[in-house]
């Protein structure tokens, strides 16, 4: 991975850090790669001077000219997210829930939560996250974890898929358990 420095102009940089901007078009002459990093440096046009602001994200899809995409010759999109983006707190019928579903033996399991006294609130909340998935078993609304609880994003704390390669919540580049 290769950290790149970039001027943002302020409009621009203020729509990168409300979140409502999720992409980069640049010139494609430093070797953009999925999983770098941009540290994007809030510039005041015309002087160029940097105002002191900086956000950082990390590189997720890049599309160049070569893919037929209408693109100028030698620009780029690169699609980014916000590196250590934290969630908020669960709540405590989302963390009970959870809590309760990590201790089944069998990813398999199917648990019919509203039975057990949860809320659909608090499901909901958990399929949002991408930690579990929601069917009806049984004529009633059941849920099930999708990956053991030791599946944890080590900048963000959130729970990961195991085929993941970035973590959704805050970008960072996952490495799987053989080192890759």
């Amino acid at each position: 991975m290769v950290n790149h420095e970039l001027k943002t102009w302020r409009s621009y940089f203020h729509a990168i850090a409300d979140g409502t901007k999720t992409f980069e078009i640049r010139r494609d002459d430093r070797g953009f790669r999925v999983g770098d990093t941009l540290r994007l440096r809030e510039t005041e046009y015309g002087s160029g001077n940097y105002t002191g602001r900086e956000e950082r994200r990390v590189i997720t899809q890049i599309l160049r000219h070569e893919e037929g995409l209408g693109l100028i010759d030698g620009f780029a999109i690169l699609s980014v997210v916000r590196i250590n983006m934290r969630r908020p707190a669960l709540s405590q019928g989302a963390a009970d829930l959870l809590a309760r579903l990590r201790s089944i033996r069998s990813r398999d399991e199917w648990f019919p939560f509203i039975n057990a006294g949860f809320k659909m609130v608090h499901a909901e909340t958990l399929k949002e996250r991408g930690f579990i998935e929601m069917s009806e078993q049984l004529g009633m609304p059941a849920v099930r974890i999708l990956w053991s609880p030791s599946n944890r994003c080590d900048e963000c704390d959130n729970g990961i898929r195991a085929d993941w390669d970035y973590c959704a919540w805050c970008g960072s580049h996952l490495v799987n358990k053989a080192g890759n």
